[in-house]
């Protein structure tokens, strides 16, 4: 075979090769671009529901979405916390309660403070044990969240009076079972009175699901492992 024919031969091999190589890497950033795209489109679905969707989420279900401003009506009347940071001339506080909704939610954050100083003996007397390390945490962000509504509303948060009247069971299985009863008994009272006494305020419908749904979803199943 002659000079001339093999260096055309090397030549197309050459060619041949580096487009095999263009058509990996093109491959290869098309993949990951479609990744990042799935990635984001997902991240920015924010179905409602989930307790901690919304604080947000931070747990995304008791603060909300966060990304762009809200309508006159569900950004005035339904924005929580920094969410109202977003509506335009929204002043605090933005109405006034009704007596019922009012004593809806006294109610409602007297339950989560007993549950929290509940919760907090159990770990002094047998340290940060599972899964009252995690529910005591989650306690404070429901805190947090009704307090969030008494900013809104202008209303005096009280103190938490239960902080420290409040003694261990005599063991981490007995512990169990009295947060059995304490989060059955908190998705009750969210469901036959709280919720009802709330309907036409949206933003604390909100909240209420949301937290009555970490009790009944995710509190609820932990002690119950725990209690065996």
């Amino acid at each position: 075979m002659s000079n001339r024919r093999l260096f055309a031969l090397g030549g197309a091999a050459i060619v041949l090769a580096v487009l095999a190589v263009l058509v990996t890497v093109v491959n290869h950033a098309s993949s990951r671009k479609s990744a990042f795209y799935s990635y984001r489109d997902a991240a920015n679905q924010r179905p409602y529901g989930d307790e901690y969707r919304g604080m947000g989420e931070r747990n995304h279900g008791m603060m909300g979405n966060r990304h762009g401003k809200s309508s006159a009506r569900s950004g005035q009347e339904g924005c929580i916390a920094d969410e109202c940071l977003l509506v335009d001339g929204l002043e605090y506080p933005v109405a006034t309660l009704s007596d019922s909704a009012k004593a809806a939610l006294g109610a409602a954050l007297d339950d989560e403070y007993k549950a929290f100083a509940t919760y907090q003996p159990v770990m002094e007397e047998f340290g940060a044990v599972r899964p009252f390390i995690m529910i005591s945490r989650a306690e404070e962000q429901h805190i947090a969240a009704l307090k969030a509504l008494y900013d809104k509303y202008g209303i005096a948060v009280p103190e938490n009076s239960y902080l420290g009247t409040i003694s261990a069971p005599e063991s981490v299985l007995a512990a169990c079972q009295t947060g059995v009863d304490a989060e059955t008994a908190n998705a009750a009272l969210y469901d036959d009175r709280l919720l009802p006494a709330v309907s036409t305020y949206p933003d604390i419908v909100r909240v209420f699901t949301n937290l009555r749904n970490a009790s009944a979803n995710r509190h609820l199943p932990a002690f119950e492992r725990c209690r065996g």
